[in-house]
């Protein structure tokens, strides 16, 4: 087992020191190689404890009078449960919120093509009336 340590210890040292002399872009981007998966790492183990926090503890109605508590395993909702039901709700709002935005799109498209299809109305009667004599008042004549 020692063996086999030593071993790793001095692949990982050369690969850092192998890292060292590579240009600045490969480093860059085993940096980012790197974060990526800490950061990864990390919320994995964030939501194995985070899971075991969220699990109801129930009272048993057997052993009320001893208040003992019992975990419901099979039952209780873990953090991955409720995550999911979450993602799917919100999911469901951000889909019927596009879904009623593409419904006004369509409403406003048809609204600006009736807009711009849209052509006077106008009549020839209407000229006709400019030229009569509604309740004129007489013209008296000059002295």
């Amino acid at each position: 087992m020692l063996k086999i340590l030593k071993i790793i210890y001095k692949d990982l040292k050369d690969f850092f020191l192998d890292l060292e002399n590579l240009d600045e872009r490969r480093k860059k981007i085993w940096f980012f190689v790197g974060v990526s998966l800490s950061m990864i790492l990390i919320l994995i183990i964030w939501f194995i404890q985070f899971n075991d926090l969220v699990k109801v503890k129930v009272i048993s109605e057997n052993q009320k009078e001893n208040q003992a508590t019992q975990t419901i395993n099979s039952s209780s909702p873990s953090f991955f449960s409720t995550f999911s039901r979450g993602l799917k709700i919100s999911f469901s709002k951000i889909k019927n919120f596009f879904d009623d935005l593409k419904e006004k799109w369509k409403k406003g498209k048809e609204n600006l093509y009736n807009i711009f299809r849209k052509t006077n109305n106008f009549s020839i009667e209407g000229n006709r009336l400019n030229f009569s004599r509604f309740e004129a008042n007489p013209v008296t004549p000059l002295p």
